[in-house]
């Protein structure tokens, strides 16, 4: 897959992501489309914890463009904090995808 279209279908997903607001729901929506971008660019360049990690990146990337802000905590942290159920909720959606087909 391209990377320009890896970079479009992330833009539809940020828009959406923008347009619910942060949420539990609209977090995993947005880690999922950014796993499967990951997933589908080239599994050559990213193997297993390459994957996850170009996963945080890409997410870190997001909630700095978008400007996320996560109530109830505090900005010093929210990176930090959103990394941290970013990571689970990756794990959580690889595990789903391995199962049900990518």
């Amino acid at each position: 897959m391209e990377l320009s279209l890896v970079i479009e279908s992330l833009k539809g997903a940020i828009a959406t992501f923008k347009t619910s607001g942060f949420n539990l729901s609209s977090l995993k929506a947005l880690i999922s489309t950014v796993v499967k971008a990951v997933e589908e660019f080239d599994t050559e360049l990213f193997k297993g914890k390459d994957k996850k990690e170009a996963v945080l990146d890409l997410l870190e990337q997001i909630y700095t463009y978008a400007k996320i802000d996560i109530p109830f905590i505090p900005n010093s942290i929210e990176l930090k904090i959103l990394r941290w159920v970013a990571s689970i909720l990756i794990d959580i959606a690889v595990k789903r995808f391995n199962k049900e087909g990518w």
